[in-house]
């Protein structure tokens, strides 16, 4: 019977675990999410103002807009990767949760 009981308990544990460390990997990816939304941001506004600047003072600045230009498109290709991968994992979080009611539900401890 003890062995049983320790075999429950496991079966509560590990799921946990496994909820656990998919949170923790959404927190990840919500910050750097939110870093590269600010890099983003920032980028636009120096776009804009290479932008302002190149129409008072019309110097050559196309290496410039085009590095910052290329310098936005990859940050919103890694915006656009990271929510895809956040979206994955959400859902493997999902069916984690999904799993770990069952088992629950399926094992209770009394």
């Amino acid at each position: 019977m003890n062995a049983l009981k320790r075999l429950v308990l496991l079966g509560w544990v590990l799921p946990a675990c496994v909820l656990l460390v998919s949170s923790c990997e959404d927190e990840q990816l919500v910050a750097e999410n939110q870093k590269l939304r600010q890099e983003l941001s920032d980028l636009e506004k120096k776009v804009d103002l290479l932008k302002i600047n190149a129409g008072e003072d019309p110097g050559d600045q196309t290496a410039a807009i085009k590095k910052a230009n290329e310098e936005l498109e990859q940050a919103m290709e890694t915006i656009k990767r990271l929510d895809e991968e956040k979206a994955e994992l959400e859902s493997k979080h999902a069916a984690a949760e999904k799993d770990f009611r069952d088992y629950q539900k399926k094992y209770r401890i009394e």
